[in-house]
């Protein structure tokens, strides 16, 4: 892509364009919001220390500058922005409006680590444009990043200090080499960012492998802002700077050939080596200890598999219904969407949705995530503008999207579930509203992929995170992993995942995934993926399902949700003969579950697995025993919901539809929802499972 630099004149935004360079990109122009006054202007968005450097480091890179004048108002502190005029992110936006039309750019590259206030004015701001967001130093561990700037030949002195422990007659005007020994036991001692993402200090970039000449100051003015004991504020005002020449043999080296040789770290390397289409962990160390197993692991997949044929349903035995709890947790199951076309009946789902949702008096702004099941997965482009447009314009945040395909009927091609939170109205103001906290990075990065539609990462209420479905795509372009089997995509997905989870809140691991389900195109890869997945994790529940077709051909996703307080859950794995009936038949009927609930009872989770020649009353006893493991310790009124995965051609989708109305009816007079969403799925965790429960309950 043809790249625009956003640059302040700071170690990272130079550093983030040394990146794009590795991962392919031209820089063809620079970009710099210009304070309206001379020295330091209070902004939320920009650096202005340094600025007057900002014209004589476009000529050390040798690109166009532009400039916009800003005067730094803003009108929203939130962590959402909506555009206003006056606002100074508009200034951005106009700026970038000109660079588009004068230079033609397809990118911005921005040197965010940790702000989600500025990236996500960012990236507003060039999605308005039709621009990608570039941000490889998001999320980045800034130890390590700043030894990769001091290694890579970044040369950049302290312009501003205002942080215990940093004093502007010891460390203004001394390169981040020299000080870095000293960041690292600021860290320690009072928890100071290392890169100054707190605001703990500003840097400016006398030289870089970007540079056709490096800088040198020759004379600059001190400015003490505050001079208090504790932590004194001081910045360097830049007064007289020039350029001197580099080595002839530096200057014709192309761009590319000049970072190579700087060791920046290419996109492959932030992978963490794909050698040999094998994907190994980030611990390089724990990879060598498990190396020998992991490869064990691997030889189980290489298996020739004649391809399932898909049986399409003739009949969807789906009834829209929605369980709202006493906290506000609603559940809307079984919504089919019906139209000639999968666009038309994702338009018509989505009306049904409304309408359910609005019979609880909530509204499309309240769902937290969906469920996406189509008929023909070719057809996404077409279901995703009408899921977008809708979505989009309800406004908020948007919810996390697994999407996949499955053998529905023509008729009906679409099938959705969605899962909504509003908190209750009180009588009293002590219960707060819980917030909705959601993750929607639409930047490419080094950390995990990019939401760039209508759906969150993840999305947090109260303890409970729900993850989008994540599959191998390579986060620095968008595109799935190439050339890579089973392992190496199910281990890059896992980190998708890992990373995802850290992001919402820094304690949160893999370790707190309760339930989820990992969606495959080969049941021959399920023992290899469960035993990466289980090395990972604490007795997460896990169901692995068999379709066709998975986005952008991925060869599996994984679906999860975790909670903040996973160590609290019991663990428990049962199984029960469903009838006697079974005897006539060569394979009987039977149950296995495995189930989790915590301590509280607030939550329980389960997946169970029927095996066998199923009736009527087979199907009713297993779908009871199930809801009876997810009722463990419930309070009264509970709410449940249930996936119901079943083989097509080995489960009648009627008779599975009338057990669970049998079984809906026996808790009804209880006071209990249950909904269910009957899936129809090539096949399931192994050969002998026709159908597989995976249920819930949060309260």
């Amino acid at each position: 892509m043809r790249v625009v630099g956003l640059v302040s004149g700071g170690k990272d935004s130079c550093y983030g364009m040394m990146q794009c360079v590795a991962a392919g990109h031209s820089l063809v122009a620079l970009a710099n919001l210009q304070p309206d006054i001379d020295g330091e202007m209070d902004s939320y968005m920009y650096q202005s220390v340094g600025h007057e450097g900002v014209e004589v480091l476009a000529e050390a890179m040798g690109l166009p500058l532009f400039r916009q004048v800003t005067k730094g108002r803003t009108k929203q502190t939130s962590k959402e922005y909506t555009p206003e005029e006056g606002d100074e992110v508009e200034d951005l936006y106009l700026l970038l409006q000109t660079i588009k039309d004068e230079v033609g750019v397809d990118g911005v590259s921005v040197g965010a680590i940790l702000s989600d206030y500025q990236r996500v004015r960012v990236e507003n701001v060039c999605s308005r444009l039709g621009l990608v967001c570039l941000a490889f130093l998001w999320q980045r561990d800034q130890a390590e990043l700043l030894a990769e700037m001091v290694a890579s030949g970044v040369q950049a002195i302290l312009v501003k200090v205002a942080a215990l422990g940093l004093d502007p007659a010891q460390h203004l005007g001394r390169d981040i080499s020299d000080v870095a020994p000293h960041l690292m036991r600021m860290k320690e001692k009072w928890g100071l960012n290392v890169c100054g993402e707190g605001g703990e200090y500003e840097t400016f970039t006398l030289d870089c492998p970007l540079f056709n000449k490096a800088i040198v100051v020759d004379d600059y003015q001190t400015v003490i802002h505050d001079d208090n004991a504790v932590a004194p504020v001081g910045y360097l005002s830049f007064k007289k700077m020039r350029l001197i020449e580099k080595t002839p043999e530096f200057m014709l080296m192309p761009m590319p050939e000049r970072i190579a040789a700087s060791r920046v770290r290419s996109p492959k390397e932030f992978l963490n080596g794909v050698e040999e289409t094998l994907l190994v962990k980030e611990n390089r160390d724990e990879f060598d200890e498990e190396k020998k197993s992991e490869a064990e692991v691997e030889e189980t997949e290489v298996v020739d598999e004649v391809p399932v044929p898909i049986l399409y349903e003739e009949k969807l035995c789906n009834h829209p219904q929605i369980q709202c709890n006493s906290e506000g947790w609603c559940w809307v199951t079984g919504v089919p969407g019906e139209g000639s076309s999968c666009a038309d009946a994702m338009s018509n789902a989505l009306d049904k949705l409304q309408e359910l949702l609005e019979s609880r008096k909530m509204s499309l702004s309240d769902v937290v995530g969906v469920a996406l099941w189509l008929r023909d997965l070719s057809q996404f482009g077409a279901v995703n503008d009408k899921f977008s447009a809708r979505m989009v314009s309800s406004g908020g945040e948007p919810p996390v999207r697994a999407c996949l395909e499955v053998g529905l009927p023509e008729n009906f091609p679409v099938l959705l579930e969605a899962t909504a939170h509003k908190t209750p109205q009180q009588e009293s103001s002590e219960e707060p509203e819980l917030p909705k906290q959601a993750l929607h990075v639409q930047s490419l990065s080094h950390w995990a992929p990019a939401s760039i539609g209508p759906y969150s990462q993840a999305v947090r209420v109260d303890s409970v995170v729900q993850v989008a479905g994540q599959i191998a795509l390579d986060p620095s372009s968008g595109q799935l992993l190439q050339g890579a089997g089973v392992q190496a995509q199910c281990l890059l997905a896992i980190r998708h995942v890992s990373r995802i989870l850290a992001a919402m809140n820094s304690r949160f691991e893999l370790q707190d995934v309760v339930q989820g389900v990992c969606y495959l195109t080969s049941r021959h890869a399920v023992q290899t993926v469960r035993q990466l997945w289980e090395r990972r994790t604490t007795n997460a529940i896990v169901d692995f399902v068999i379709v066709p077709a998975l986005p952008r051909g991925a060869l599996l996703e994984w679906s999860v949700w975790a909670h903040a307080h996973n160590r609290r859950f019991e663990y428990e794995e049962t199984g029960c003969r469903l009838t006697d009936e079974g005897d006539e038949f060569a394979n009987p009927p039977q149950a296995n579950i495995r189930s989790r609930w915590s301590y509280d009872g607030t939550v329980a989770a389960m997946v169970c697995y029927v095996e066998g020649h199923q009736t009527l009353d087979s199907l009713t006893q297993a779908v009871d025993y199930a809801m009876g493991k997810l009722l463990r310790e419930a309070p009264p009124s509970s709410a449940l919901t249930v996936r119901a995965f079943y083989r097509t051609g080995a489960v009648d989708a009627e008779i599975l539809s009338e057990a669970i109305s049998r079984v809906q009816s026996g808790l009804r007079e209880k006071r209990i929802a249950l909904g269910a969403t009957l899936v129809p799925v090539l096949s399931l965790h192994d050969e002998n499972t026709v159908l597989s429960l995976c249920g819930l309950r949060f309260q």
